[in-house]
């Protein structure tokens, strides 16, 4: 669930205190990129991953397996701060 763990990464950067919020931090979705549960679509993903990252936050995508869906994990990285 590609989807659920980004929102749930993204939710406890969000839960930080007004301190910690002034310092960067950094999802890092360690994925084969085949989102097979929850929300699945690949455009919805990238679209809620760029709502979230911002001059504090970023994504890393690291893409593992034989089957990697390199697109999904290449524009994931892209829109979270260019880190693939």
């Amino acid at each position: 669930n590609i989807y659920g763990a980004l929102v749930k990464g993204f939710e406890l950067i969000e839960a930080r205190d007004a301190t910690e919020a002034q310092r960067p931090a950094r999802v890092i979705l360690l994925s084969d990129g085949q989102p097979t549960a929850g929300i699945i679509d690949p455009d919805t993903i990238v679209a809620m991953a760029k709502e979230h990252v911002g001059p504090f936050v970023n994504l890393t995508s690291i893409g593992v397996g034989q089957d990697i869906n390199y697109e999904l994990m290449k524009n994931l990285a892209m829109e979270g701060g260019n880190f693939y």
